[in-house]
């Protein structure tokens, strides 16, 4: 006599069947979330290493930097112009950028240690300065004499007119 399956049995071979199919798909997904993982710390770590490297290549840049107009090309200018400006922000900051390395300098500064970003000035944090130039030494290159940029200023905010009342 065949084998006749009875209707549980037919029942448990299908959910047997299932339970297969599903393990199967499991480990599929299981095995492509731990290569996603593992591929998401290789790329964060290629992310610091490179964030890193262009650190170190803009700190050598600015440190080369001569901050001058008219150096770069292959006649040089005779006279010395430097190639910074002096802003003053809305708070009143005042903080020294050179136009050519990009270069901020904020009160503050030291020859050894600056803020670097308006964030880092707000928030006290100082890192190494590649310029090796205090802010008194910064402002000195804005002087008149030194550069031909002017100053400039954010818009401030005053005290409003009072309103005239009848």
């Amino acid at each position: 006599m065949t084998d006749q399956l009875q209707p549980n049995d037919r029942l448990l071979k299908i959910m047997e069947a299932r339970e297969l199919r599903e393990a199967k798909k499991f480990e599929i997904d299981e095995a492509k979330r731990r290569a996603e993982e593992d591929n998401y710390a290789v790329r964060v770590l290629r992310q610091e290493q490179n964030d890193h490297e262009m650190w170190n290549a803009v700190m050598l840049w600015q440190s080369r930097c001569d901050h001058r107009k008219g150096t770069t090309g292959k006649k040089k200018w005779k006279h010395i112009d430097y190639m910074v400006d002096r802003h003053t922000l809305q708070n009143g900051t005042t903080r020294i950028k050179c136009q050519k390395c990009r270069f901020k300098a904020f009160p503050g500064d030291s020859a050894e240690k600056c803020s670097y970003t308006l964030e880092n000035f707000m928030k006290g944090i100082k890192v190494v300065n590649p310029t090796r130039l205090s802010y008194a030494e910064w402002y000195k290159l804005t002087l008149d004499e030194n550069t031909t940029n002017t100053e400039t200023r954010s818009e401030m905010v005053t005290q409003g007119p009072v309103p005239v009342t009848a």
